[in-house]
């Protein structure tokens, strides 16, 4: 487990290096396992395990997050790995703003995951 969070650490620095977004990443449970917030890895996120059962894209809005514990406003969509859902990666700020960025980070992230892996 601390070689899969130290490699997702990686990958979650060098996506913070391109993109104005803070993210996450939770596992196939829900649990953090890479944030640009070192504090949140190992936290569970209930919004990651929302999206693992429904295998979609959902967002959050300051409203919605407002009462709700480690959930930040923001996108949050499945990481596929070998054509199979493997995790979450969360963008943080207001889901209007990086709506736009989701499926591109999203992708990018997969590419990195596959590269190294590979």
């Amino acid at each position: 487990m601390k070689d899969i969070v130290q490699f997702i650490q990686r990958i979650v620095k060098a996506v913070s290096k391109i993109s104005p977004f803070s993210i996450s990443i939770s596992d196939e449970k829900g649990y953090i396992i890479g944030d640009s917030n070192p504090n949140r890895i190992g936290t569970l996120h209930s919004p990651s395990v929302e999206v693992l059962k429904k295998n979609c894209l959902l967002s959050f809005d300051e409203e919605t997050t407002k009462n709700m514990e480690n959930v930040l406003p923001g996108v949050a969509i499945p990481l596929c790995f070998d054509k199979e859902t493997k995790g979450v990666l969360g963008i943080i700020g207001k889901p209007e703003e990086v709506l736009p960025y989701a499926k591109l980070i999203k992708q990018h992230v997969e590419m990195m995951w596959e590269d190294t892996v590979r």
